[in-house]
């Protein structure tokens, strides 16, 4: 997890044999491996759903013909625009049930009583994950927005990072999680992304299972020339994504 702007797309664009499925153009001007999905949705007069199913069946034919994934990775670039997707498919779905097709509003998810409409918001978002949920070799990342909440803890108000999800679909996706880290460019280096897994009473939501991860912090990306625009020259990094993924 990430706030905007601080180099999520830049550093994820360096991990290698990683297909990024963007959802909100955040890799339009990045260099790597991407499918622009709102690209494909206008160009095709499509919808996300039918883009990523597509997307799943290439992933399984290739595996189907070959023994294994085109690639090692497999990045959604954001949650958070998966979730508004979801929302609007939420009420497709659920108009589309006997007891939803009187259904005459626009958002199953604020207008159906009770919360009613969280399940379906959860069923549709499971809907669009699941074509392409590990259709990768190594790795399948959920790249979400951070937002900002305030809790109390022992009697201390605290301001603590969150994931950008609504209710109890933060709280699954969170549980399947091997690991949640949050990127943030290091403060006294401005030329350093850091990609931090500690568990801090502001950062509760970070965290990792394996070992080599847990409580660790790291100098995921760095701009080797920081001098770039006065020589003229293309920016180089240097990554570090093989202490996070070990062989």
């Amino acid at each position: 997890m990430h706030t905007p702007r601080r180099g999520k797309t830049e550093t994820i664009s360096k991990l290698p044999s990683n297909l990024i499925i963007d959802l909100e153009q955040g890799a339009e001007f990045v260099e790597c491996t991407k499918l622009d999905v709102i690209d494909i949705i206008r160009k095709n007069k499509s919808n996300p759903l039918v883009v990523i199913q597509e997307l799943g069946k290439k992933l399984d034919n290739y595996y189907n013909e070959h023994g294994k994934y085109p690639y090692d990775y497999l990045t959604v670039d954001t949650t958070s625009a998966l979730e508004e997707f979801a929302r609007k498919y939420a009420t497709i779905m659920y108009k589309a049930t006997p007891i939803g097709k009187s259904f005459a509003g626009t958002d199953v998810v604020s207008e159906l009583p009770s919360g009613g409409g969280y399940d379906w918001l959860r069923k549709a978002f499971d809907e669009l994950l699941k074509p392409i949920e590990n259709r990768c070799n190594k790795c399948f990342i959920l790249v979400s927005h951070v937002k900002n909440s305030s809790i109390n803890k022992q009697g201390k108000d605290l301001q603590a990072k969150d994931i950008q999800l609504t209710g109890k679909l933060k709280s699954i996706v969170c549980a399947e999680a091997d690991a949640i880290g949050y990127i943030y460019r290091n403060p006294q280096n401005a030329n350093q992304t850091m990609l931090s897994f500690k568990t801090h009473e502001q950062d509760l939501a970070t965290g990792a299972r394996p070992d080599h991860l847990a409580n660790q912090e790291f100098v995921i990306l760095e701009l080797e020339n920081p001098d770039y625009i006065t020589k003229k020259e293309p920016r180089r990094f240097k990554n570090n994504w093989n202490q996070i993924f070990l062989d």
